[in-house]
């Protein structure tokens, strides 16, 4: 018995093209296809990368992934990346995750990217605080910004006054007594109270409880 075998050469194309940057194909693949949002890839890719932490793509066909803005953040293959909360921030783009206000900060806005120390009348001892906690009233000052601890409240001298410091491991103050005529009591630091001497308003002078002498 013969048989009678036909061969059928079906032609080849040996010049095969490359895939651009955002997209993809298999082996054998007859197109490319494009990255979905959230990837990236680069010229002549088998398959698409999903955009890393702090970054996101919201487009097809990227070769590359965007950094968040500074007060965001992302995760791994995001197409958005998101404010951070209350109590938190991002100091830099491309942030992979926002991070807590420290001791004596806080802020009470989302999508930050810094943290505001707290005022001299108040302090804060929490991690990612929204807000500050007031100085008792017996005690209404820090004497500075960003105090970590309701021991850091004190009693200080009044604006307009001087008095005298208890002692070198405190800001407490007793004997406040009213500037002279022609002198201010004023303390740079916490923007008023707080001043141990007395300063003329025209002449490099200051005041003690006792007497005044030219600086």
């Amino acid at each position: 018995m013969r048989y009678d075998i036909e061969y059928r050469l079906h032609p080849v194309n040996l010049n095969c093209q490359t895939c651009g940057a955002g997209n993809f194909s298999h082996t054998n693949s007859s197109s490319c296809s494009t990255c979905p949002v959230g990837t990236y890839s680069f010229s002549g890719a088998s398959t698409c990368h999903k955009c890393s932490r702090g970054t996101y793509s919201n487009t097809h066909t990227t070769p590359n992934c965007t950094l968040c803005a500074k007060g965001k953040s992302s995760t791994s293959g995001s197409t958005v990346c998101f404010a951070c909360g209350l109590g938190q921030h991002a100091p830099v783009n491309g942030s992979e995750r926002c991070l807590d206000c420290a001791l004596g900060k806080y802020t009470a806005l989302n999508g930050t990217s810094e943290c505001l120390p707290c005022g001299i009348y108040s302090y804060q001892n929490v991690r990612g605080s929204s807000t500050c906690e007031s100085c008792p009233s017996h005690r209404p000052t820090t004497g500075r910004s960003g105090a970590t601890s309701r021991d850091e409240c004190q009693m200080l001298c009044p604006a307009g006054m001087s008095g005298d410091v208890l002692g070198e491991s405190t800001a407490s103050m007793r004997n406040c007594r009213p500037c002279p005529p022609g002198f201010y009591g004023f303390r740079e630091e916490t923007q008023g109270p707080g001043a141990t001497v007395c300063r003329s308003f025209f002449l490099p002078v200051w005041c003690s409880v006792l007497q005044c002498a030219v600086v």
